[in-house]
């Protein structure tokens, strides 16, 4: 007896979109990766760079953050991030429900946790960083390091990526793995300036990628020093190559040293792109609905001004994000002095 099959039209009506869930890390310069959406849930993103340019900083802000909103966070680390995580105020007791630091060492160590971190209450893990996990072969006494060749962790990585992008789509979670990256030497100022091993393997199933980029330094406007360095700043820029964020777009990111991404350096961006802030130099105008105006001096009075009204000048972006995620989209963006 023949089996009796649906037809392919109402295999077809069966079929439902995948809900687009976002929820507001309240990091602003993360969130804009999506045109002010926030982060979405089901999804894998990816952060490169070379090292030092902040991504740690970056992922463990949103930890912060998402734990201000009651919302839990693992961060998973190959790398030593405890000095970092105690100096942004994620040990502190308030936290205690809300942030864990697991250190894992071997794929074997990330594949457990994966599946833990699926079937727990958490909603974001971070792997810092996925690059430095080694095979758990290779801790075995009588296997040679001349054993592990870029091709084989590459490959390991990509199947775990592969198996990890299908089941976090189903999830109400999303998963963010830092890459340490190195320069591509082979393509030239006109290539690709950052890959890993295996190529493109890593970036083949993330659905967000982002590059930190920019090293300017950060002095320190309130101290009466002004060699003081007691940051960097830069963009997050969406590469060409990338599924669900537009590229090309530059965020703007700036990181204090022990304390996170800035959140009032992008609104001084956003202000100055609005109009809410304007002038430069000795004085600065600032106003939040245009006919109450403060005058304030200088770059200190104006972060102080932006600091006192962060809660609604971050409002405002998040309402005015799809216009001001096109505005970032053009060279213009870089006209704004801050």
């Amino acid at each position: 007896m023949a089996k009796k099959v649906q037809s392919i039209d109402d295999l077809i009506a069966g079929l439902k979109p995948p809900q687009e869930t976002y929820i507001k890390t309240g990091c602003l310069s993360f969130d804009m990766l999506t045109g002010g959406k926030g982060a979405r849930l089901g999804y894998l993103y990816q952060l490169f760079s070379s090292s030092g340019f902040g991504k740690s900083t970056l992922m463990l802000s949103v930890c912060r953050s998402l734990a201000n909103r009651g919302k839990k966070s693992i961060y998973v680390a190959s790398e030593k991030n405890d000095d970092l995580a105690e100096s942004m105020g994620l040990c502190e007791e308030k936290y205690a429900d809300l942030f864990k630091l697991y250190p894992i060492m071997t794929y074997k160590d990330l594949e457990k946790i994966t599946w833990a971190f699926f079937d727990s209450d958490y909603t974001l893990m971070v792997i810092d960083s996925i690059t430095a996990c080694f095979p758990s072969k290779l801790a075995e006494d009588d296997i040679s390091i001349e054993d592990s060749l870029p091709a084989i962790n590459a490959r390991i990585r990509g199947d775990y990526l592969r198996i990890i992008q299908g089941v976090v789509q189903t999830k109400d979670k999303f998963i963010v793995y830092l890459n340490q990256t190195r320069a591509n030497f082979n393509a030239g100022w006109g290539g690709d300036p950052e890959t890993a091993e295996g190529g493109y393997a890593n970036k083949f199933y993330c659905m967000v990628q982002a590059t930190v980029r920019g090293d300017t330094k950060v002095p320190d406007i309130t101290s009466a020093d002004d060699k003081k360095i007691i940051g960097k700043q830069g963009y997050l820029v969406c590469p060409a190559k990338n599924r669900s964020a537009t590229p090309g777009a530059r965020i703007p990111l700036r990181i204090i040293f022990g304390k996170g991404v800035s959140n009032l350096y992008i609104l001084a961006h956003y202000g100055l792109w609005k109009g809410l802030i304007s002038g430069a130099g000795a004085w600065f105008n600032c106003s939040l609905d245009g006919s109450s105006v403060e005058k304030v001096q200088g770059r200190v009075g104006r972060d102080e001004w932006i600091k006192t009204h962060q809660d609604e000048l971050s409002d405002f972006l998040y309402k005015d994000a799809a216009a001001y995620y096109q505005f970032l989209l053009t060279d213009k963006s870089d006209k704004i002095t801050i």
